[in-house]
């Protein structure tokens, strides 16, 4: 630290380590699917054992490590004595985080038509590097980024130099980094997790899974056999830091002895968050077909049963595009915007009352996914991931909170039990509101034959999507103004362009302390939440899904789709004692 004249200046640095560890069997028992693409239900898919994907592969094991070093300057300058200018800069260079244990590959799509493929595996696919082969970038395969600078600035004044009223304004420029939980997917790549996705329609049956053998368990070595259809996810060496945008312009005003009133501007801005993009997805070559058989060349029909064949890899290359199957990459095009105006007033303690309220303007835009580990939540279209704009999960485009405290008086009735009874009883409250959460109506099934999930369906009756009623038991969403997308095309449905149902509560407390001695006093207290006991929705199952299976809720192919019949807690009064000594 260093003070000169009307200069407070701080200089520092800092560097830190850490690791993460983990061993799961997330795919080693194997998981089928039964989506209704045979017989048309899936309940009689799985009574008929026919299963329409397994995912299975070896226990999982993650091991990452990853370093942070940074040097800092900054200065609080006091221009006068009602205005301080606050700035400074950080340096932080991105050291990328290693896979310890080695588990991390790259692709490249020119090596795989040329078929070159890797020293350290000799048996993966073409286009495959991995740590030790020639170019591979260490254990992070990701290049450095060494002149990452921060800066950031704020000022507060007091225009009238009297205390009651301040004006303050900030901006800050920021870097974030990949959580270690997004490298476990590609310690489930193969060969190390040997995850793969088995597409079974027409080919396999729940009592015979693997018409060519069951690969597991197998020694990783350095002739490794890579099973068919593996899962990889691979991140170009190219990927920028993720960085961060925030600014906020706030004035706060005192009136008269109790209120203070302030409105607050707040803005926020990530770029360059990390989505997953499919690069191995089905392609629509021949007339798309629900009865496709799994023999058929893509040429004659497209299917979901002959989506091996029809991947990107596969047409052009069939014998190594079959030891490919969901393959995803890293993509930075991945943001997240937010602005809001946040308002609140107070009343201090006077005359036993206090009040606090909030009201918050927001919106939250973003696209489906950013830093997800779960591969099954990818980029809908593989060629635009932007068609995955809309709404935050986190969205609430108004929120309001109030609170209240009431402390009763010492009443003089003559009567010192009376008194002592009725007196310093203390009664708050608190009201909190909330605009619905964002929904996203899904297909249920793969209508865009691409083996990419959580595809979204088409709107027909674009106003008429509620039918207006939110009571319990309720049909929210209106079925008539949806329809499965056409068969080979997504839907023209936005992500998360629709809204729950509202929710509010009102919880109430009463309280007092006795005292007996000095050291000792009794605690009387009784909460009631939900207070009204009114029914508030609670649907389920809004935002990303974190797997293939959608929530009924948004599944259009479901018999409770749209039904509002989940509900808040209802209303609970509970009761306490407590003694103090």
């Amino acid at each position: 630290n260093w003070v000169k004249g009307n200069h407070q200046m701080t200089f520092g640095g800092g560097t830190s380590w850490g690791a993460a560890r983990q061993l799961n069997h997330f795919a080693s028992v194997g998981t089928f699917a039964f989506n209704g693409q045979i017989t048309g239900s899936g309940l009689s898919d799985f009574m008929a054992g026919l299963p329409s994907t397994l995912l299975q592969g070896l226990p999982n094991t993650v091991f990452t490590r990853e370093g942070f070093v940074n040097l800092y300057f900054t200065d609080s300058w006091k221009i006068t004595p009602r205005l301080t200018f606050n700035f400074g800069i950080r340096w932080e260079p991105y050291l990328p985080m290693a896979a310890g244990n080695g588990q991390i590959s790259t692709f490249d799509l020119n090596a795989y038509k040329a078929g070159t493929h890797s020293t350290v595996f000799p048996n993966a696919p073409a286009g495959f590097t991995f740590p030790g082969d020639n170019g591979f970038i260490g254990l992070s395969a990701t290049n450095k980024q060494v002149w990452n600078f921060a800066p950031r600035g704020g000022l507060a004044w007091d225009p009238k130099g009297d205390g009651k009223t301040s004006i303050r304004a900030a901006y800050a420029f920021g870097y974030a980094y990949v959580p270690a939980v997004t490298r476990q997917d590609q310690a489930g790549s193969n060969p190390w997790g040997g995850r793969s996705t088995y597409s079974m329609t027409g080919v396999a049956t729940f009592d015979n899974p693997y018409p060519n053998g069951n690969p597991y368990p197998y020694v990783i070595n350095q002739n490794v056999k890579f099973t068919p259809q593996g899962q990889f996810i691979t991140n170009p060496p190219d990927l920028p830091s993720a960085n961060t945008y925030s600014w906020n312009v706030g004035v706060q005003r005192q009136f008269g002895r109790d209120w203070i009133a302030s409105a607050t501007y707040i803005g926020s801005r990530v770029m360059h968050l990390y989505v997953n993009l499919p690069i191995n997805e089905g392609v629509v070559v021949g007339p798309p077909s629900s009865t496709c058989a799994a023999t058929a060349a893509p040429s004659v029909c497209s299917g979901t049963a002959n989506l091996q064949a029809r991947r990107v890899l596969s047409l052009i290359n069939p014998a190594q595009g079959a030891l490919v199957g969901n393959m995803d990459t890293w993509d930075a095009s991945g943001f997240s915007r937010y602005n809001g105006l946040l308002s609140s007033i107070q009343k201090r303690v006077s005359k036993g009352v206090t009040v606090n309220a909030n009201w918050t303007w927001s919106h939250c835009i973003s696209v489906q996914q950013g830093y997800d580990s779960k591969s099954d939540v990818t980029s809908t279209n593989p060629y635009n991931p932007l068609f995955d704009r809309g709404n935050c999960d986190a969205d609430r485009r108004h929120i309001t909170n109030v609170t209240a405290v009431y402390q009763v008086p010492r009443v003089d009735l003559g009567n010192k039990i009376v008194k002592r009874a009725i007196s310093d009883w203390q009664i708050s409250g608190i009201y909190q509101f909330r605009s619905g959460q964002p929904l996203t109506v899904r297909n249920g099934t793969d209508r865009a034959l691409t083996g990419v999930n959580q595809q979204r369906a088409d709107v027909i009756l674009p106003d008429s999507v509620y039918t207006g009623n939110s009571g319990p038991g309720a049909l929210y969403l209106n079925a008539k103004a949806f329809q499965p997308a056409p068969l080979g095309q997504l839907g023209n449905l936005g992500w998360n362009n629709l809204v729950s149902p509202t929710y509010w509560t009102l919880n109430l407390a009463l309280s007092r302390r006795f005292s007996i001695t000095e050291r000792q006093g009794i605690e009387l207290r009784a909460d009631a939440f939900q207070i009204t006991n009114s029914f508030v929705s609670s649907v389920t199952g809004a935002g990303i899904a974190t797997s293939a299976a959608v929530p009924a809720f948004m599944n259009l192919n479901a018999s409770q789709f749209g039904l509002n019949n989940a509900a808040q807690p209802t209303r609970k009064i509970q009761f306490a004692l407590k003694y103090s000594f």
